[in-house]
């Protein structure tokens, strides 16, 4: 008899044939190396609604039905457990012995990107923006000063770039930044929230993705920054692109879930346990 205790848990799995465990691990890892991927493009929504739950939840159901047939019971919370427990042991043994070369989202990244580039390389300098939240100018040079951002302080001492003030508009916020960032348009984007009494006295604001998509529709010709092969993650605003990632303008609209960004994003969890499943 081989006891495994699941210490998270306090649960006790009881496997009597290691032959079964191994069988077990083989079908998951064949299954999700098959089908997972096309899962996933299928359920993708609601992956993305339960930030991740009901993906875990799917994959703990495929041990349990695998596990079935081969006489191994997953007890209580086993089916949640299990996959979150391997995914985590996994991420730790990627993080401690993958390079850079062999990492499996860059990698994937990388397939992806080599994807959608047509023809040669654009070969014109581009541009890297860095919102820093709250950061002012003098504090900026202070910390240069002092060598907390020995990066900066080097690139200032080689003369590759200068550091400029800017005064930012009337509404400095977040909301109003990203929108001139993205789309060159901050027009009557006034305040974190304000009142239109052109609107019936509604509260508009720069958050809830309800709003936020008006203000996208209202700012957005077309041609934002991000239109040209961009990609936008964690914003308020798109920029005009479809390669979006918890974009809250775009958050609502189920067919911008089915893209690759999203794809690689949550089967990097099956990457890996199936790395890991290799591994044993």
């Amino acid at each position: 008899m081989l006891g495994v205790i699941l210490i998270s848990s306090g649960l006790n799995l009881t496997l009597s044939n290691l032959g079964h465990v191994v069988l077990l691990i083989f079908a998951v890892a064949t299954f999700n190396l098959a089908v997972w991927p096309f899962l996933t493009k299928l359920l993708m929504p609601i992956f993305v609604w339960t930030f991740g739950i009901a993906a875990l939840s799917l994959n703990g159901g495929i041990y349990v039905f695998f596990g079935h047939f081969l006489g191994i019971e997953f007890p209580g919370w086993g089916v949640i457990i299990l996959p979150l427990t391997i995914a985590f042991i996994s991420m730790i043994l990627s993080v401690l012995f993958a390079s850079e070369e062999n990492n499996p989202h860059y990698s994937a990244m990388l397939r992806e990107a080599q994807r959608k580039r047509k023809g040669d390389p654009k070969n014109y300098p581009g541009v890297i923006i860095v919102e820093i939240d709250g950061l002012a100018y003098d504090v900026l040079c202070e910390a240069v000063e002092k060598g907390d951002m020995p990066t900066v302080k080097s690139m200032l001492d080689n003369k590759t770039h200068t550091l400029k003030k800017w005064e930012t508009d009337l509404s400095s916020q977040t909301g109003a930044s990203q929108a001139g960032i993205l789309h060159g348009n901050n027009e009557d984007i006034t305040a974190f929230r304000w009142v239109e009494k052109e609107n019936d006295n509604q509260i508009m604001q720069c958050s809830g993705i309800s709003k936020v998509k008006i203000l996208e529709e209202r700012i957005s010709d077309g041609n934002g920054l991000l239109v040209d092969d961009g990609a936008s993650r964690s914003n308020l605003f798109s920029g005009d692109t479809d390669d979006v990632i918890f974009t809250f303008s775009k958050i609502t609209d189920l067919k911008k879930l089915y893209n690759g960004a999203c794809l690689i994003f949550f089967n990097l969890f099956t990457n890996f346990q199936i790395r890991f499943e290799k591994t044993i």
